[in-house]
This record gives structure tokens, C-alpha cells and sequence, in this order.
């Protein structure tokens, strides 16, 4: 027999609850072992990352790009930060918010990438899922003209981070895909 499901609420809080645990303990790790200091994951309005419901709570708005960006400060916790058109509420329990208006949304961008300094910025290009290969030509033209041919040469591919990410769970999800 089929089980049965959870009301949509719980659903949700407990999806949310997985993404907090994964983004807390998995993948600050991942990023180092992979060797990746920072992780902007563009999502375009009618073009989402495929990678963006695995990394962000539902968004029901998107602006014409926003970026979700994972920065590995040499702490023990994972920067986050989301460069956002829309307040959406539920990003603020996961991440740093930043909600530039359009025009400054290169400036944000290049701020952020600067004050870190990366060695390595991962995008979701190259790989062999289509969750690898997320980011459209014009997002990336538009990242390199923002930050510049210096980040730019620093661009790698984030599929390894991607594959390996999307492939663990955290205990509490194990049950749940068991059963499905």
C-alpha cells in the first residue's frame, strides 16, 4: 500500500528543516574537499537552476536573476548570502539577505566577491546531469563582466560539488526515501 502523505505545513517545515541541517553540516565540508572558496548559484526568473530547490526554501517570486552565494570564510560555519529582487521571507532562516535595487545588483555582486577574495568561484557549469549545467550563457557573460576578467579566471565548475551534494542525506531524510 501506498503511505501516506504528510499535510502540504508539514511537508514544508519538514523539507525546510532538512535544507537547514544539509546547509549547516554538509556542505561547507563538500566546498573544502572539493576545494571551492565560494559558490553563486544564479537563478533566473522562468529559467530556475535546476540546483536552486536543493539549496534555497521555495521561492514563489523570482527577480530577473538572484543569487544565492555560499562562501567558505576559513570559519566553522558556511557564509550564506542571497542577492534577492523580492523579500521573500522564508530566505531570511537561511541565509544573509541582501535585496540591492537592480541597478546596484553588479556593484553588490563584485563587493561580495572582493571582500572574499576566492581562489576558486564554482558555477553550475560543465558535468554530465543536468542539474550540473544550470547557468545560461547570458548569466554567465553577465558574471564575467561583473566581476572582471581576474574572478572570471577563477571560475570553475561546480558539478563535482553538485553530484556529491545532491547524492548524501542527512539521516532524517534517509526514512523518507526509503519509503518513496
Amino acid at each position: 500500500s501506498l503511505p501516506k502523505l504528510l499535510p502540504v505545513r508539514e511537508q514544508k517545515l519538514m523539507r525546510e528543516g532538512w535544507l537547514k541541517k544539509r546547509l549547516d553540516t554538509l556542505l561547507l565540508p563538500m566546498m573544502r574537499a572539493q576545494k571551492i572558496e565560494m559558490w553563486i548559484v544564479t537563478n533566473e526568473e522562468f529559467h530556475a537552476d535546476p540546483v536552486t530547490e536543493y539549496i534555497a526554501p521555495p521561492i514563489p517570486y523570482v527577480g530577473r536573476r538572484d543569487y544565492f552565494i555560499f562562501a567558505d570564510r576559513g570559519s566553522d560555519k558556511l557564509e550564506r548570502l542571497a542577492v534577492v529582487r523580492y523579500l521573500e521571507e522564508p530566505l531570511k532562516s537561511f541565509f544573509e539577505f541582501l535585496n540591492p535595487a537592480g541597478r546596484e545588483i553588479p556593484a553588490t555582486l563584485r563587493r561580495i566577491v572582493e571582500e572574499r577574495n576566492p581562489k576558486t568561484i564554482a558555477l553550475n557549469i560543465g558535468g554530465t546531469r543536468g542539474a550540473t549545467t544550470g547557468l545560461t550563457y547570458d548569466a554567465h557573460k553577465f558574471l564575467t563582466e561583473t566581476l572582471g576578467p581576474e574572478y572570471a579566471s577563477r571560475f570553475v565548475s561546480a558539478a563535482p560539488l553538485i553530484v556529491e551534494y545532491m547524492d548524501t542525506r542527512v539521516p532524517e531524510e534517509l526514512e523518507h526515501y526509503r519509503t518513496a
